[in-house]
């Protein structure tokens, strides 16, 4: 009997652990031609041993690097061993499973994980023929060829496929669950038993084998590795006084696709064998909690997220209730309260732990305090230090994230999660609301404060001449902002801010363009906040009028006032040139103002403000 077959595929999860073939130049043709030997992605080895077993029909091989052997458990001990096993010898083509260190495959992968794919083989007597080409997707390549004796093996070994063999027992397997501690542990939860999918409390898997993160991808000398641990039915597999001899391989692709684990294990009387390659059921050990420094951490049941261009930005607090949308975060069932994380990450940033400090760039980090109305930022330098991680294997929405900070006021915020993400269509903010404030605040170019001066008190008068300190004379309502720097005399504008405008601007809520409006502030005490000190509508003569100023000016039913007043200090000459500080004055008001009874006119009374 001898036949061959050839084809072609598309790979999609073939798993090699060896280094990348430069890209293949089409059409694809073998890169090494074998004569007794085996090519594996650059690595070329003489095959010395070759031995079968035969099982009703079905066959096995074994092609080693080794001479001399003629058991089929040396060969695989030795783990570097080639191994092929057919469903006949006459239908091989449709049903085979081939395995050389990290690499397996079968026939069911050979169209789905395979873009070149030729395999012959024909026995006959003890004498075999073997080719085998196979080029992943990925382009690493492994080839062999044999032409020799491959007598039985003295010794048929078990055959394991999706099976495990503990002291004697064989067990298919129903079930593996592939859990992890973010960069530390990965531990892989072997049930005969189909359908588990989570490793909920109380679960005793019939094996559960935990590896360091480190040793994933390589074959484990189980007699010199560390951190291993294997369980049996929730007891440790070693015989009393006794250790583990054997090797343990596995290796997988995405998380939860394509894992491969091979255990054969001995420990005094004691027995382990494991074969298994397929998907599992995946995730991360996490507590899925919220913790404040001084508090009882709470359960952390929802994040949410927005996918921007090249980053990702993740959010979630300890609002104690149901959680439907980012803002809801503010709200602890009580009012504003609590706290809230948000972060965003660059692309290039998940999958590995990100330092987050003063002077650190890697990433945008705010703590929100809703119950003190505060943001804790980088940018501002209230986080002393702490890091993000983020890691995003998912293909099913779900990820991992783990935040640690530590505030410059001393408390810490620590977060852990693992699950759905709800992500959202437009970036969000949920950056605590602030109260309605009276105050005078004069910020920079980079929006530090130079002044935050508190409003203890509004006065007001109308007059019908007015006269502006460009020279024009009209009827206007005048404004006395009254802080704690104010004279006694509320005209003295280097302390009190005066704002003058006509009855049109109540109800106005935009640009003062086309407006008349009047704004002296001239306050110098050693830092420089405005360059001019008087403002107003356009006049050429002056042209101390900045590029635009806004208002939102209401009179309530109640008589109060509610007014938002704000400019940069950038005036445009007539030429086109600007000047200024490039500070920008906000005055904003809340409340009933007072009447104004100094020396200049005022046509209104007490009645008009009560």
């Amino acid at each position: 009997m001898k036949a061959r077959i050839m084809l072609a595929a598309t790979l999609t999860a073939l798993t090699f652990s060896c280094s990348e073939k430069p890209e293949d130049v089409k059409p694809l043709e073998p890169s090494y031609q074998p004569e007794n030997r085996l090519w594996y992605c650059g690595q070329i080895l003489d095959i010395k041993s070759a031995v079968r077993t035969e099982n009703g029909g079905e066959c096995t091989f074994y092609l080693s690097p080794s001479s001399g052997i003629t058991d089929a458990d040396e060969m695989i001990s030795k783990g570097n061993s080639l191994i092929v096993n057919v469903g006949s010898l006459q239908g091989y083509k449709e049903s085979f499973d081939m395995t050389y260190r990290d690499f397996t495959m079968g026939d069911a992968d050979v169209n789905t994980r395979t873009k070149a794919f030729d395999f012959s083989l024909d026995l006959s007597g003890d004498n075999l023929e073997l080719y085998i080409w196979v080029v992943g997707n990925d382009g690493k390549e492994l080839v062999a060829g044999y032409s020799g004796p491959a007598p039985e093996s003295v010794k048929a070994p078990v055959h394991l496929s999706n099976q495990f063999l503990l002291d004697g027992r064989k067990e298919d397997i129903g079930s593996v669950l592939d859990w992890r501690t973010a960069g530390k542990t990965r531990t892989y939860y072997i049930c005969s038993a189909a359908g588990i999918t989570r490793p909920e409390s109380g679960l005793k898997a019939d094996l559960e084998i935990t590896i360091p993160e480190e040793c994933y991808g390589k074959q484990i000398d189980l007699s010199a590795a560390e951190g291993i641990v294997i369980r049996c039915s929730g007891e440790d597999f070693i015989a009393e006084g006794g250790s583990m001899e054997g090797t343990l391989t596995a290796s997988a692709g995405r998380l939860g696709s394509d894992l491969g684990l091979s255990v054969d294990i001995s420990s005094g009387s004691r027995s382990l064998k494991v074969e298994f390659s397929g998907n599992t059921s995946s995730g991360y050990f996490s507590s899925n909690t919220f913790g404040i420094s001084g508090q009882e951490d709470s359960a952390l049941n929802k994040v949410f997220g927005y996918q921007g261009t090249g980053s990702l930005t993740l959010a979630f607090g300890n609002a104690d209730r149901q959680l439907s949308r980012p803002e809801d975060l503010r709200d602890n069932g009580e009012g504003q309260s609590g706290i809230a994380v948000r972060f965003t990450l660059a692309s290039n940033q998940i999958g590995s732990e990100v330092e987050i400090g003063p002077g650190s760039a890697a990433a945008a980090v705010f703590v929100y305090d809703y119950d003190n109305v505060a943001t804790y930022s980088l940018k501002k330098g209230d986080i002393a230090s702490g890091s993000i991680l983020v890691l995003d294997e998912m293909q099913d929405g779900r990820l991992y994230a783990k935040a640690d900070i530590t505030l410059v006021d001393g408390r810490t915020v620590n977060a852990e999660y693992f699950g759905e993400i709800t992500m959202m269509d437009e970036d969000f903010d949920i950056s605590p609301i602030l109260p309605e404030a009276s105050a005078i605040i004069v910020t920079d170019k980079d929006e530090n404060e130079l002044q935050n001066l508190e409003i203890t008190s509004l006065r007001i008068r109308k007059t019908e001449s007015f006269k502006s300190s460009f020279g024009e004379t009209t009827p206007a309502y005048v404004l006395y902002f009254i802080n704690a720097n104010s004279a006694e005399d509320p005209h003295n504008d280097a302390c009190t801010p005066q704002l003058a405008v006509k009855d049109d601007a109540f109800g106005l809520n935009g640009s003062l363009d086309g407006h008349f409006w009047h704004f002296v502030y001239t306050y110098n005490s050693g830092v420089t906040l405005l360059q001019y000190g008087k403002y107003g509508s356009q006049y050429n003569s002056f042209g101390y009028c900045p590029a635009s100023a806004v208002i939102d000016a209401t009179w309530n039913e109640d008589k109060s006032l509610d007014i938002v007043f704000s400019f940069k200090d950038e005036v445009i000459s007539s030429w086109g040139s600007a000047s200024g500080t490039g500070n920008t004055v906000s005055i904003e008001w809340h409340g009933k103002a007072e009447l104004y009874t100094g020396s200049q006119e005022n046509l209104l009374t007490e009645s008009d403000l009560k």
